[in-house]
């Protein structure tokens, strides 16, 4: 169950990330130079296909300008 979880939120973060970098009209190969990550990191972020290390996802952020936000659950 937790592992479900934790999996949905790893997916969900990088749906959100992916808007935000269409939303800006980047390609993953501009993030990719922008942040100094690969291109292959990128896209495994975005499809949320590993564990993301959190100064990846900050990096990510700060280039979109945004910032992470930590929500208590309900």
């Amino acid at each position: 169950m937790a592992d479900e979880l934790r999996t949905q939120h790893r997916i969900n973060l990088g749906r959100r990330l992916q808007e935000k970098r269409e939303d800006e009209g980047w390609t993953r190969e501009q993030v990719a130079e922008m942040t100094g990550f690969t291109l292959a990191t990128i896209r495994k972020v975005e499809e949320g296909v590993f564990n993301v290390p959190i100064d990846v996802v900050s990096r990510i952020a700060d280039i979109y300008g945004c910032e992470l936000v930590f929500q208590s659950k309900e």
